[in-house]
């Protein structure tokens, strides 16, 4: 279900949080994830097939689903669970378009973090120095949202 809020910039903003279809969805993710400042999650030298994979792989688990926030119409980033009271944001400390953009949407920064090495057989990610960042949902918004 899409809701309005004004953001620091004072500007009215629509902001939707439908389920990520992983065949719709590929190419924008594979354009992030390629980045060099998105080198933390490991799929830099990723293929869209791979992505994609990815990205179906968790969508068939129970536990695990991505949604992708748009913000006036345009994907913004993705996330796992919209009916959440806060959003917890840890970019890469280096990743300055992230901050910039975290900023945009009203996150408040809290600090830098060092987030540890995780190396299980199913998924590697390296120690990454973070900013830690949080954004509470407008108490006027209720926490139900549909997949639309």
């Amino acid at each position: 279900m899409p809701w309005s809020a004004s953001w620091p910039e004072r500007r009215p903003v629509r902001v939707r949080t439908p389920w990520s279809t992983p065949a719709a969805d590929s190419a924008v993710l594979h354009s992030w994830v390629v980045e060099e400042r998105a080198q933390f999650w490991g799929m830099n030298g990723a293929s869209r097939e791979l992505v994609q994979e990815i990205y179906e792989d968790v969508d068939r688990r129970d536990t695990h689903h991505a949604y992708m926030v748009r913000l006036d119409g345009e994907p913004r980033f993705a996330f796992r669970d919209p009916a959440v009271l806060r959003a917890v944001a840890e970019p890469d400390a280096s990743n300055a378009k992230a901050l910039a953009l975290l900023d945009r949407l009203g996150f408040v920064r809290h600090s830098e973090i060092t987030l540890p090495e995780i190396d299980l057989p199913e998924v590697y990610l390296p120690e990454k120095r973070a900013v830690l960042a949080f954004l509470d949902r407008p108490a006027a918004l209720s926490p139900a949202v549909s997949h639309a």
